[in-house]
């Protein structure tokens, strides 16, 4: 009988050893903010230290964990990254890191397992706070900059996020690889809930598609974004619904920010760029068929630049037949499939609201970032850099 007690409690401590994380976990969720305040001017860490206020005003929620990376620059009175848990209505600093890259893939990818490890949940949203510039990165390894544009440099066993001190900013196919480590990894091959990308301009096609395998939603706005971003205060009262849908998450932090603002399901990324693939074969036709550019009407630019282009603006205005695309014979295709694009664009939103942006730069400087548009899980999923190769290239 002694040995069979033995036996059985040796059985429990396996249970506990190798159940997955999720089904023990004491959080509902846990939301990981990712501040990346090392800048120049101190500005957007400023606003940050509103945002920790207001957080801290409405208070730990019963069920749920609000956890902060907080990487503060040169000109704060703390330089150097603090890990952060609300306790009630207070900052609990659970870690001083000293200083920190915060573009560094590695950085995330600790911060991460610091939250799976310690504040285990059953449904994660981690929100990237910072500047931003888009689908296009800068600085540091694979950027628009680098010899290898695309390149991750990035070991989970020993990455929009502009730090300032060190030079550097997360690339898409950092946060890419690393979202997916995190479900492979640490979150029992499931997604990450909801991810948030707090700066500016990086909601298009190409962010969507880059991180499809790591998120269930993806939440960001295609054009520039106050300093003070989004509503963590909204965030933090809106926990107290622990049974909330990752759906319904993105929609508090939807409908308090600007228009533009959406949240996306990534599980319709693959039908959405099916759709733009389609799209673009007939347009590559169409020049081939004329032997010239075709003209586009109605359409609006994101971050006042003609870089980043309104997605459904842009398909409005084919399927309405408001584009030139005069003597190709397969101009009623085109205005069909602009129109089915639409609808796939359609239900891929998850939010009441919100819009989506494609790359479409100028002639300059598409030949500069050519190799890294060209490196993007987007391209490789559809003839859109064929097209713009030969629109805006003429090859």
């Amino acid at each position: 009988m002694k040995k069979l007690h033995v036996f059985c409690g040796f059985m429990v401590v396996l249970s506990f050893l190798f159940c997955p994380v999720t089904s023990w976990a004491l959080n509902d969720w846990t939301v990981i903010v990712f501040m990346s305040n090392d800048d120049d001017d101190g500005a957007i860490g400023s606003a940050n230290s509103r945002n920790l206020n207001a957080m801290a005003m409405v208070g730990e929620q019963p069920g749920t964990k609000i956890l902060v990376q907080d990487d503060r620059g040169p000109k704060d009175s703390y330089s150097g990254a603090l890990r952060l848990s609300l306790e009630g209505r207070t900052w609990k600093t659970e870690a001083k890191l000293g200083e920190v890259n915060s573009g560094s893939p590695q950085a995330l990818w600790d911060c991460l397992k610091w939250a799976a490890t310690k504040h285990p949940a059953k449904k994660y949203a981690l929100i990237l706070n910072s500047h931003g510039s888009g689908v296009f990165s800068w600085r540091g390894t694979g950027s628009v900059s680098s010899s290898n544009p695309g390149a991750v440099n990035f070991d989970p066993d020993r990455f929009v996020s502009y730090d300032h001190t060190d030079n550097d900013c997360l690339t898409v196919f950092e946060v890419g690889a690393v979202l997916k480590a995190f479900a492979e990894r640490l979150n029992n091959g499931r997604k990450l809930e909801l991810l948030g990308l707090d700066a500016c301009l990086p909601g298009g096609i190409e962010v969507l598609y880059q991180v499809r395998e790591g998120c269930e939603i993806l939440v960001a706005s295609p054009d520039t974004t106050p300093i003070y971003g989004f509503p963590y205060r909204t965030i933090a009262q809106s926990l107290s619904d622990v049974t909330m849908s990752t759906e319904k998450f993105a929609e508090v932090i939807v409908r308090n920010c600007g228009s533009t603002m959406a949240g996306w399901r990534t599980a319709r990324a693959q039908e959405l760029v099916g759709a733009l693939d389609n799209l673009a074969i007939q347009m590559l036709k169409a020049m081939d068929d004329t032997g010239r550019k075709f003209g586009l009407n109605g359409l609006a630019s994101y971050g006042g630049k003609d870089r980043y282009w309104d997605l459904p603006k842009m398909l409005t205005s084919i399927s309405n037949g408001y584009a030139d695309f005069k003597g190709a014979s397969n101009k009623q295709v085109i205005v069909q499939i602009a129109g089915e694009a639409l609808e796939s664009l359609k239900s891929a939103l998850a939010t009441s609201q919100g819009s989506m942006s494609v790359v479409w730069p100028t002639a300059t400087e598409y030949s500069q970032w050519h190799a890294f548009y060209k490196a993007l899980d987007f391209s490789g999923a559809s003839h859109w850099d064929e097209m713009l190769d030969k629109w805006i290239l003429g090859r």
